[in-house]
């Protein structure tokens, strides 16, 4: 019986430890080439309590997990050469899954828009791009490429990287069936991928190993098969979750959460990117590439450009899934693809700052195809209920093709060309039409700020924090230091600064959430300041600084759930921290060890001692004594037993309590010893 009971209170227990523990895995990725990155530092914190989570195990497909409790967390992903990532997740009894996706800080030479832009031709389209494996994110040498259409095939060399065209026609819809094969891989199939002339495609490729085949459908922008709506059989792109009651603002977002392996809303999994590369992904799929190589049809692609920055910043405002993923990757939320293009890329940067606002911010902004003669008649867009009727003769007689909400896509192409270009022959421009061209600003105001919305487009809020310093850059544990920010910001704005600090190199943050501040930035740079608190139990050592501007989205002056990241710094060897009473006089590592004479000698009652500390010869830290000797060589004090990194220490040494006459001081490391004499002349 006893035997009993206790087997089944062994199992309950082990039934609440495994329903209290969590496990998430992380894969760092560069979004340029698909690469996998190993990060410098990663940052992983309750969001309530700050309370630090610091193992992180990596795995041999170059992934990274740990275990963690219930709650929600908020992380941060640092690597040199790359923008910082910063975002946050609950997790609750379900494993959970993130790809985290970088942007570099330079860009790949053979992916420069200047060095594309030369090599396109008229009759063909440039594919390029990476391949690589997708568990460890190495790249796959002499992976077969083949266009089964044209019976085109190349190869990839040992970076990954392939480059070829294939013949296409400006006249005519253009499609390819693409296959990528290596032996020990699945194959991954693009099939109906449809290309233009003097237009390229960039393609970063991840193939799984085994040998089922992945299969893409990717059909021309204006037939894709939709899902449809139970009323009136109306395609729902565009419209997923409503939000009652939507909490938005101007605050631009650092990232944003993209659910993967998505049905209708509900998704398994999610990946982050900034939002300008998640904006550079989903334009391609949206919108026809090749429309910017018309006269004037930049404008087409730039007011699309605003219009799907708009939808995915109102998602990161009200998401869909606030545990794991702000919006989907399909047509209940906007199409999100596997491939960009220089001309939609270009949109993208060229409209940086752009979004569409009401009075309260950000607006979740519809488009579809063709809007024509949706409810209000033909040579008309809106549906006349769900959104205003707009007078657009460019789309007139053409066959609708979407909701009818918000932007007409082909209507955008024409107004921009001044051109009547058709879905026959999407990249040539079409007959001329008598209505005049439209910049890529009055086409978003031609349907957008119309009765009863008026949505209008204004630069949406960045602060950029330039640099962070600890002041003093020299403390000790228990000690109140203020952290100095110096941040560029573009418009006047309110956010939360939040500080954490780390033994360098390491994942072991230390955060002080009592002295988050929220700080009203003015317009341009300037220089913040908020306080931060080192716990008492602090290890003395060198540390590094991250510093991050939240928008408070609840408004509540705390940094929680739902808020997110505006920008973060991370500050290397930003802090000296020593054990209470010691004094660091230099960072400079010294050549060699030594021990200085006590100056004043002889003193009454206080005397100070300084030490230097070159780098240890088998690496690490110093393992440092100083010892007090009275004149029979009795040990009297100790004024040091710490670990300490190199550089020069000087520490105060009270000699109230002891009686006149002579001392020694002696100074004990792993590779050096000496003593000196002093005198206490009461």
């Amino acid at each position: 019986m006893k035997k009993f009971i206790y087997l089944n209170l062994l199992f309950f227990i082990t039934l609440i430890t495994y329903s209290q523990s969590n496990k998430i895995e992380l894969k760092i990725l560069s979004s340029e080439t698909g690469y996998t990155l190993v990060p410098d530092n990663i940052r992983i914190a309750d969001i309530e309590n700050h309370e630090q989570y610091k193992v992180f195990q990596k795995n041999a497909d170059n992934s990274f997990s740990a275990n963690i409790s219930s709650g929600t967390y908020t992380l941060s992903i640092f690597k040199e050469g790359y923008s910082s990532c910063e975002t946050y997740f609950s997790i609750n009894g379900k494993d959970i899954k993130y790809d985290i996706y970088l942007d570099p800080l330079n860009k790949n030479p053979m992916l420069k828009s200047e060095r594309i832009k030369t090599l396109l031709k008229n009759n063909s389209t440039l594919l390029l791009g990476h391949v690589v494996d997708d568990q460890t994110g190495e790249p796959l040498n002499s992976v077969i490429i083949k266009d089964s259409k044209s019976n085109i095939t190349t190869l990839t060399n040992g970076n990954g990287y392939f480059e070829f065209y294939l013949p296409s026609n400006c006249n005519i819809r253009n499609y390819a069936d693409l296959s990528f094969n290596k032996m020990g891989y699945s194959a991954e199939d693009y099939n109906n991928f449809e290309i233009f002339p003097t237009t390229d495609f960039i393609f970063t490729v991840r193939l799984k190993k085994g040998t089922t085949p992945s299969y893409l459908s990717l059909t021309g922008k204006d037939d894709r098969t939709l899902p449809l709506t139970a009323d009136n059989n109306v395609d729902c792109e565009g419209c997923g979750k409503l939000i009652d009651s939507p909490i938005s603002g101007f605050v631009l977002p650092l990232n944003i959460r993209v659910g993967r392996n998505c049905t209708g809303t509900n998704c398994t999994y999610a990946e982050v990117y900034s939002v300008e590369t998640y904006c550079k992904y989903v334009l391609p799929a949206e919108i026809y590439a090749c429309w910017g190589n018309l006269s004037g049809g930049m404008n087409s692609l730039q007011a699309c450009a605003v219009a799907v920055r708009s939808y995915g910043i109102y998602y990161v405002y009200n998401p869909i899934n606030p545990s794991l993923y702000d919006i989907c990757d399909n047509t209940y939320c906007q199409y999100m693809g596997s491939v960009t293009s220089t001309n939609t890329s270009n949109a993208v940067d060229n409209t940086y700052r752009n979004i569409l606002t009401n009075t309260s911010g950000v607006v979740r902004c519809e488009y579809s195809a063709e809007n024509n003669n949706k409810g209000c008649g033909n040579g008309y867009s809106g549906t006349g209920s769900s959104w205003p009727c707009i007078y657009d003769p460019v789309c007139l007689n053409r066959t609708p093709n979407g909701h009818g909400r918000g932007l007409c896509q082909w209507g955008t192409v024409r107004w921009a060309t001044g051109t009547l270009v058709s879905t026959s022959s999407p990249c040539s421009m079409g007959t001329p039409h008598s209505y005049g061209t439209l910049t890529w600003q009055q086409i978003l105001n031609h349907y957008y700020n119309v009765s009863p919305y008026n949505w209008g487009v204004v630069l949406g809020t960045t602060a950029t924090i330039n640099s962070s310093a600890a002041v003093p850059s020299a403390s000790n544990p228990c000690s109140t230091i203020t952290i100095s920010n110096n941040v560029n910001a573009t418009n006047a704005v309110s956010l939360m600064i939040g500080a954490s600090i780390a033994p360098a190199g390491t994942t072991n943050w230390i955060s002080d959430t009592p002295h988050d501040i929220k700080v009203n930035f003015n317009q341009g740079t300037g220089n913040y300041n908020r306080l931060f608190t080192i716990p008492c139990s602090t290890q003395p050592g060198i540390y590094d600084l991250l510093t991050a501007v939240w928008y408070d989205k609840d408004n509540n002056n705390q940094i929680n759930q739902g808020d997110f990241v505006v920008h973060s710094k991370l500050t290397q060897n930003a802090l000296t921290i020593s054990p209470t009473g010691i004094k660091v006089i230099s960072n400079e590592i010294p050549k060699e060890y030594k021990l200085e004479q006590n100056y004043p000698n002889p003193f009454n009652p206080v005397t100070k001692i300084r030490f230097s500390l070159p780098l240890p010869s088998k690496g690490g830290v110093h393992n440092t004594k100083l010892l007090i000797y009275d004149i029979s060589g009795r040990e009297v004090s100790v004024l040091v037993n710490e670990e300490l990194s190199p550089g020069t220490y000087e520490i105060d040494f009270d000699g109230s309590s002891f009686s006149s006459g002579v001392y020694f001081y002696k100074l004990f490391d792993r590779d050096y010893t000496d003593t000196k004499r002093m005198i206490i002349l009461k």
